[in-house]
């Protein structure tokens, strides 16, 4: 038999339940990287202040922080007591945040530092 005519063997359920629970493993970690790259995009690429990103989003930004405030909801409720390395990375995270405000035409201002 040559190896590049390999067999096909049928895995078993129990193969198939594993491999579900390892792919399932990997969903939390590959929602907070997504999360994060915009995050970083808006915050700290170290071209464009905050300021001037969220403003050239314009209406789209209020758009972005309220999905941002609804995804960080929704993963912290999943997985508090489950994934806790990735809750406090993310609570890190945006605590650094200055506050802003969602106008209600949907831009952004960013809340003056006192």
């Amino acid at each position: 038999m040559s190896i590049f005519k390999a067999q096909k063997i049928k895995p078993s359920v129990e193969q198939f339940a594993q491999r579900i629970k390892v792919q399932t493993s990997r969903i939390p970690e590959q929602m907070v990287r997504n999360w994060m790259q915009t995050y970083n995009l808006v915050w700290s690429d170290g071209v464009y202040t905050a300021e001037e990103k969220i403003a050239a989003l314009g209406t789209d930004a209020g758009e972005l922080f309220k999905a941002s405030e609804d995804f960080i909801a929704f993963i912290i409720g999943q997985l508090t007591g489950k994934r806790d390395d990735l809750v406090a990375e993310i609570t890190e995270i945006i605590a650094s945040n200055p506050t802003y405000t969602i106008n209600p035409d949907g831009t952004v201002t960013l809340d003056a530092v006192e």
